[in-house]
Order: structure tokens, then C-alpha cells, then sequence
């Protein structure tokens, strides 16, 4: 009989533990599958660029991309790579650094072509952009800087890159893993400036994330915003004015009010290649396009994407309404399931093509019952794709929890050993204690005499 009875107090125990466990698990699942797991409604625009994308800076929302995964020749758009790498750490700007003779070497296209494209791969080429350096000039980081996203520099990009790793074969395994690092998962560059060599190659996906990581550097905003500069007086040669080919920053047919920064690029294979990026309020866009045929179609691609993204209009959606969403918890001591709901709507606002994909998890504060109805229990936490905190909303307790009866009891002694009545309170729990101990042995011997 006593083994029966065992038995059932352990089976009704698990039953107990798994109900527990079930109700979790449900509520995990309730949380883990909410229906805002949204699809954003990409832009519809028809682009020249063999491939291309559109992301916002702030967030690294996709809003439009075509091809953004082919393997393609970047050209100068390496310039984009190596100036976010030159500035991923703290650099003096007016550091003085001396062009060396092996940074300036030249070659013509034909005999690189002949030689198979043999090492050294950074050596220059004779119809390259360049900044003019010679061999033995001085100039400070800050003047080498602007030679190299201003002039295009090829010469500008090996001297730096010389000057930070002691070599330009070492900086190029560092602004490899630095690539790895931020993100980038197709890209390898052979060279710090876009020189055609057959294995240098990215994607529009993975220079976009190079342009989004280096838009954080002011410095290089201020590069790439700048149209024109006056190339400083140094112990080789004098000063001289240069002006980019950014046609998006300066008055003409493609000027674009929006466009803070720009850079392009272009060899025979890689095509007409353009980094471009654009505000508008807060929302800010970068635009790659890689592969075009002509100058004037990537700055046509640039506007119309520009356009399209800019002359949308936010939209709202509801994400909870206030008493919806019921969670359920059991709580320590209490004599019922907690029934919880948000205690406010809750929405969030977008563009169309930046639908965010939606995550919430649910967090419980450290509940002890009673709980009264309208107690702030815990909260629901949204977050985009990127784990970004979008909105935080408290939920409420539905209705009251009573404490069980030892749990009152608990305390209530608790409460008078806390007001300051500790030895009357110990003096009273002692008695009670003491004549359920009596009333206890007393049934006991009445058992025994019968």
C-alpha cells in the first residue's frame, strides 16, 4: 500500500514538473514565432551596372541589388578598402612620410599583360591615375590622404601602404583580415589601388560594407565630399590644384544636391565602377554600381536610385495593442498561473523598402506572488535582423495572484520582524509553533491508548 502510495505522490510530482516545463516551452514558442517576420518591398528600378546595390549607412538595410554577390574588378574602388583600413586606427595627420623608390615603379599596361601579370602586383602603370609623387618627396599622412581619394593616386596608395605595414605585400595581408573582419566574405585585393591583376576581385555587397565601415571615419567623409584641392608646396615640386571626377558633387547635368561623398573607378576590365552616398533628413544611402559601359550610366544609375529610395513615404505598423499578447508564468508561491498582457500599442514606422525583419523576446522580472492586477511583471523587447533595439514595451499583470497560505504566513511574520517588534514576533512564533507541537505529540498518545 505505502509502495502505491509512493508511487502516485512521484508520478503526480513529474506530471506536475512536466506540465511546468510544457507551459514554458509554449511560451518560448509564443514569442519565438510572433508574425512580423516581414519581407521589404525592394525598390523597382532599372539599372545599366552589370551589379549593383543600395544600402542604408545607419542600419545596412538592403533596398535594392542587383547581381550584388557576382565577383567583379573593383579598380579604384579599392581606394575605398585601403583608406577605411588607413583609418581603422588613430593616425597622426600631420605624420611627414617620404615616397620611396620602390612605391613609384611604372610599367606599361602591355608589359604587364606579357609578363603574365607577374609580381610585383602593386607596381604602377604608365596611363594610371597618380598623384606625382617622386622618389624622396615629403608629405604629411593628411596631403597623401587626399592624393589618394581625391587624385585616385595609385602612387599615393602604395606609399601609404608602404609607410603603415614596412611593406606593401605585408599591409596587403593585414587589409585582407581587416576586409574578413567588417564583414566582407568575397573579397581578396592583391594591391592597395585597383590595378587590373586578375585574382583582385569583390562584390557590390562587400564594398558597400567597406564604404559603410569607412563613412564612419569623418575624415573620410571629408575626403570624399571634397572637389577641390590644393596639393601642397613640398622639397620635390610645387603646389598644385586638383579636381576629382565627382560629377554628382559639382554643378553640370549629373549634380545631385543630396550626394555627400563619392568615388570612382575604371580599367578596361572592371568597367565604370561608382561609390556614391547620398541624405536626405536622417536617412542616409550608399550606392555601389560596378560594370558600367560608359561614365555617364553609372551617374544615371546613382540618381535613379537616389530618387526612388528618396520619394518614398514612411509607413506605420501596429505591432501590439495594449491587453493583447497573453503570456502566462507560473510564480513562486503563488496560488495561480500569472496571466500578463502589454500594457500600451506599440508601432513602429518604415520605409517600404526598408521593411525591418522583426524579433521580440520576452523578459521577466523576478516575480514573487502576491502580484496585483496592473503590476509591471516583465517587458517585450523588439529588435531588427541586425539585433538592434527598435521598441521596449512593460506588460502587466491581468489580474491578482494571492500567495499561497504558508506563503502569507511567511510574510506576515516577515513584515513584524521587519517593523521592529522582533522579540514579540519571535515570543509569538515560538507559541504557535510549541502548540502545534503539543496538539501534535497529544493526537499521537490518544492514538497509542486507543
Amino acid at each position: 500500500m505505502w509502495k502505491k502510495f509512493i508511487f502516485s505522490v512521484i508520478i503526480y510530482r513529474m506530471s506536475r514538473i512536466f506540465l511546468f516545463y510544457i507551459k514554458a516551452l509554449a511560451q518560448v514558442l509564443l514569442i519565438l514565432v510572433l508574425p512580423f517576420s516581414i519581407c521589404a518591398d525592394e525598390l523597382k528600378v532599372r539599372t545599366f551596372a552589370k551589379s549593383a546595390i543600395l544600402m542604408n549607412a545607419d542600419s545596412g538595410a538592403i533596398l535594392y541589388q542587383k547581381n550584388a554577390d557576382d565577383l567583379a574588378f573593383p579598380a579604384s574602388l579599392t581606394k575605398v578598402g585601403t583608406a577605411g583600413y588607413l583609418l581603422s586606427e588613430e593616425r597622426s595627420m600631420d605624420e611627414v612620410i617620404v615616397a620611396p623608390r620602390e612605391c613609384l615603379r611604372i610599367i606599361s599596361p602591355k608589359t604587364k599583360r606579357n609578363n603574365n601579370y607577374a609580381k610585383p602586383y602593386y607596381i604602377l602603370e604608365t596611363d594610371g591615375t597618380h598623384f606625382s609623387l617622386r622618389q624622396g618627396e615629403q608629405l604629411t599622412f593628411e596631403s597623401l590622404f587626399y592624393g589618394l581619394m581625391v587624385a585616385s593616386g595609385n602612387d599615393a596608395a602604395n606609399v601609404l601602404a608602404h609607410h603603415i605595414s614596412g611593406s606593401i605585400d605585408q599591409f596587403m595581408e593585414e587589409l585582407n583580415e581587416y576586409l574578413k573582419k567588417i564583414g566582407c566574405k568575397s573579397t581578396h585585393f592583391t594591391n592597395p589601388h585597383g590595378l587590373h591583376i586578375p585574382t583582385h576581385r569583390t562584390t557590390a555587397r562587400d564594398l558597400a560594407i567597406m564604404a559603410r565601415c569607412s563613412l564612419k571615419n569623418p575624415f573620410f567623409r571629408k575626403a570624399t565630399s571634397t572637389v577641390k584641392y590644393e596639393r601642397p608646396t613640398t622639397n620635390k615640386q610645387s603646389s598644385m590644384i586638383l579636381t576629382p571626377r565627382s560629377k554628382l558633387l559639382k554643378e553640370g547635368v549629373f549634380y545631385y544636391p543630396k550626394v555627400t561623398g563619392m568615388k570612382t573607378g575604371y580599367t578596361s576590365a572592371a568597367g565604370y565602377n561608382l561609390f556614391a552616398v547620398a541624405k536626405k533628413n536622417d536617412r542616409e544611402l550608399i550606392a555601389i554600381l560596378l560594370g558600367g559601359k560608359n561614365s555617364n550610366e553609372r551617374y544615371q544609375d546613382a540618381i535613379r536610385l537616389f530618387d526612388a529610395a528618396f520619394s518614398e513615404v514612411k509607413i506605420s505598423r501596429q505591432l501590439f495593442c495594449k491587453g493583447d499578447m497573453k503570456f502566462q508564468k507560473e510564480v513562486v508561491g503563488g496560488v495561480k498561473t500569472l496571466v500578463a498582457h502589454v500594457s500600451r500599442d506599440v508601432s513602429i514606422e518604415y520605409f517600404p523598402s526598408e521593411e525591418p525583419q522583426i524579433f521580440t523576446k520576452l523578459v521577466w522580472n523576478k516575480l514573487h506572488a502576491p502580484i496585483a492586477k496592473n503590476d509591471i511583471v516583465g517587458k517585450v523587447c523588439v529588435f531588427d535582423e541586425t539585433h538592434k533595439l527598435l521598441r521596449e514595451v512593460e506588460i502587466e499583470a491581468a489580474s491578482d495572484v494571492q500567495a499561497k497560505v504558508m506563503k502569507r504566513i511567511k510574510n506576515f511574520w516577515k513584515r513584524k520582524l521587519r517593523s521592529g517588534h522582533s522579540v514579540l514576533a519571535a515570543l509569538v512564533c515560538a507559541l504557535w509553533f510549541g502548540r502545534a507541537y503539543f496538539k501534535k505529540k497529544r493526537s499521537e498518545m490518544d492514538k497509542l491508548s486507543k
